[in-house]
């Protein structure tokens, strides 16, 4: 979402289900007491902590999936 992906393009690099992409979506709805994905992107470009969001998908095996 920080990098404009689509829910679906998130679940799709992360190799998890798209209901679990939504899910977690709606749990930081809840936490950031937001209505809209686009709110807490903006919240968290303010605080400056879009870092803490930057990951690259894990394998298994502990590996960076390339």
């Amino acid at each position: 979402m920080l990098k404009e992906k689509s829910v679906r393009e998130i679940a799709e690099i992360h190799c998890v289900e798209l209901v679990t992409v939504k899910t977690q979506i709606k749990s930081l709805l809840r936490k950031f007491q937001c209505r809209r994905t686009k709110e807490i992107v903006k919240l968290i470009n303010e605080l400056n902590i879009g870092y803490l969001f930057d990951s690259e998908p894990v394998q298994e095996n502990g590996g960076k999936i390339k």
